[in-house]
């Protein structure tokens, strides 16, 4: 079992990768030449069990953090989780029936959870001064980072970022699928 520093260590790196992938994907829409055809093919054709694992592995992380590193949420981190968790069912019965119209749920979900994440992270980086946390209940103050990597990585950022990439990835997918029907021949 990895302990809460080198946990907190190893999801700030995987976030910093997000935040180049986001970008990657940013270039990669704007100038598709800039992306090798064999990775727009396999993405077009299995961009949706992408799109599950990067759900699944978000998820489990988040069960990690709260189940075995015994890191209680606050409220606003329940919300931000109220957002992602359905992706992963969204998204594997997505890629078991080829259904390409999940991308919008996916999209819909992970524009209020980066809102949320947003505003979370806002509080947290001292917008709780001028507003107190609105949230109430069980657990940590939504407005004290429960830690923070780099002087910017928290949870709600680590959040906004896993949003951020999944709009901009199944937007991608959408034009990959104009070039490369899904279930056509790759």
């Amino acid at each position: 079992m990895l302990d809460l520093a080198t946990t907190n260590l190893i999801v700030s790196y995987g976030t910093l990768f997000l935040m180049l992938a986001s970008f990657g994907l940013v270039l990669g829409t704007l100038y598709p030449w800039l992306t090798p055809l064999w990775k727009q093919k396999f993405h077009a054709q299995h961009g949706l069990w992408v799109g599950f694992g990067f759900a699944l592995v978000a998820t489990l992380i988040t069960l990690y953090y709260s189940e075995v590193l015994g890191q209680a949420p606050c409220s606003w981190c329940w919300v931000q989780r109220v957002f992602l968790y359905p992706q992963v069912i969204i998204f594997g019965i997505a890629a078991i029936l080829n259904d390409t119209r999940a991308v919008w749920y996916s999209i819909g979900l992970s524009v209020l959870g980066a809102l949320v994440a947003l505003y979370h992270h806002w509080l947290q980086m001292g917008g709780a001064s001028y507003f107190p946390c609105p949230a109430s209940g069980p657990g940590p103050a939504c407005d004290v980072p429960t830690f923070i990597t780099w002087g910017f990585v928290t949870f709600p950022f680590m959040a906004l970022t896993l949003f951020i990439f999944m709009i901009l990835y199944v937007l991608w997918l959408r034009m990959l699928w104009r070039k490369y029907p899904l279930g056509g021949d790759v």
